[in-house]
């Protein structure tokens, strides 16, 4: 069966989306740091290149905790919900990718054990529905900051 080059065009139309998505939340999450450590050079120097989100994540909740106590709580959920995006988007975006030549189609293989989805059939639909989460997720941060008046 041959593989259908509009579905394919779709599918990294897809993965594009989720690959914006995600680093507007990274760079959302740095932005957060960076204010809410009182100096923009402070924010830098704990936050080099090549941070991971998980550290990230893991500075802007202590440093939500110690400026904004009354936050602490709903920023801890906010992280469970942007770390679980986040795996998804690194399971999509870390797998190898391949064609299989009985479905014509591209397929994933993850290159790491937790993921579940072992030679799934890659569906453009599955990846813009983690790109939209990703964006949710972001604009409930937004939310957060503004309802909690995390940024000056």
């Amino acid at each position: 069966m041959p593989r259908d080059a509009d579905d394919d065009d779709e599918l990294f139309r897809s993965l594009g989306k989720v690959v914006h998505n995600a680093t507007q939340l990274e760079e959302t999450v740095l932005v957060l740091v960076w204010e809410l450590s009182g100096d923009k050079r402070v924010g830098h120097a704990m936050t080099p290149p090549q941070t991971s989100f998980g550290r990230l994540l893991e500075v802007a909740e202590r440093l939500v905790q110690h400026r904004h106590p009354d936050a602490a709580t709903s920023f801890k959920a906010w992280r469970k919900k942007a770390e679980t995006v986040m795996r998804r988007r690194n399971d999509l975006v870390h797998s190898w990718w391949h064609s299989h030549p009985s479905l014509g189609r591209l397929r994933t293989k993850p290159l790491r054990a937790t993921f579940t989805f072992a030679h799934s059939p890659s569906d453009w639909r599955q990846h813009h529905a983690v790109a939209a989460k990703l964006t949710a997720v972001r604009s409930e941060l937004l939310a957060l900051v503004e309802e909690f008046g995390l940024i000056d």
